[in-house]
């Protein structure tokens, strides 16, 4: 589970850089409303893994 967590926060990651890109050349304010939404599903995933490790930590012990 925790190594799709990463590939989908790599991937989240390189879409960002793709967007920003787009938007530097464009200006379009499309671009910014992705990186937006990008950006808070990268930070809802590392909250589900920062999660779904402390359960793990505490099932362990």
């Amino acid at each position: 589970m925790f190594m799709l967590l990463r590939i989908l926060f790599i991937v989240l990651v390189l879409l960002v850089g793709w967007f920003g890109y787009r938007y530097l050349r464009t200006r379009d304010r499309y671009w910014l409303r992705l990186i937006r939404g990008t950006v808070a599903v990268a930070i809802a995933i590392s909250v589900i893994g920062l999660i779904g490790l402390v359960i793990q930590r505490l099932t362990e012990s």
